[in-house]
């Protein structure tokens, strides 16, 4: 099966301080993986940040570090206003790197963290999300929640269990998004999904993308 083309990939995920210390030491190490596996395996060009503290910056990294185009997208100039030095420092460096900058609002205010995560989903092909699965308040999930209605392939990064999976690219109509299993190669932990895992293996896509059958825990 011919892997599927995604030119433009967009990331959401929670900020630093949602994450526990190995975590986040995981996260930025499989942004890397992840954005150069989407480079060669998936004809991805352009990643997409939304430039906030903790996955936003880790994937506008990565995206440089693989040598595909940045484009930042600013909910407000002021974004990093509060952030400490160094932070605003790396905010500046990445926003100067990239070859697209879109602002969404003059000044701060909350709907527009939210046009900017909508203007994102709507310009990409496919999401890179790192996700605590059951946080299910924030920024993060309402974008998850909109790439599915919006049927774009979500690349989950699980900060909890360390594992890396697709999620169903084609849900039954109105079904939220099934996911696919075990992209980083991580054993299955409990027998049951040992018996998903081996039940999905014929599924198996020739890119390494496992497919699970729609219903999963995204």
């Amino acid at each position: 099966m011919t892997p599927q083309r995604w030119p433009v990939v967009c990331a959401t995920g929670h900020r630093p301080q949602h994450l526990a210390p190995d975590a986040r030491s995981w996260v930025r190490g499989e942004l890397m993986r992840v954005a150069v596996k989407l480079r060669e395996e998936h004809g991805t060009q352009i990643g997409v940040s939304g430039m906030a503290l903790g996955v936003d910056t880790w994937w506008a990294q990565a995206v440089l570090a693989a040598g595909m185009e940045l484009w930042a997208y600013v909910p407000f100039p002021q974004q990093p206003a509060k952030w400490q030095p160094a932070d605003q420092e790396e905010w500046r460096r990445l926003r100067a790197l990239a070859s697209r900058v879109r602002e969404f609002g003059p000044r701060y205010d909350v709907r527009l963290l939210h046009a900017r995560n909508d203007g994102m989903l709507l310009d990409a092909k496919a999401v890179t999300a790192v996700w605590l699965p059951g946080k299910k308040d924030g920024g993060t999930y309402s974008a998850v929640r909109k790439a599915g209605r919006l049927r774009l392939p979500v690349i989950h990064l699980d900060p909890r269990r360390l594992r890396t999976s697709l999620p169903n690219t084609e849900p039954a109509a109105g079904a939220d998004r099934g996911v696919r299993p075990d992209y980083s190669g991580d054993a299955p932990t409990s027998s049951a999904e040992r018996t998903r895992s081996d039940a999905s293996s014929s599924a198996a896509t020739s890119c390494g993308w496992q497919i699970l059958p729609a219903g999963g825990d995204l």
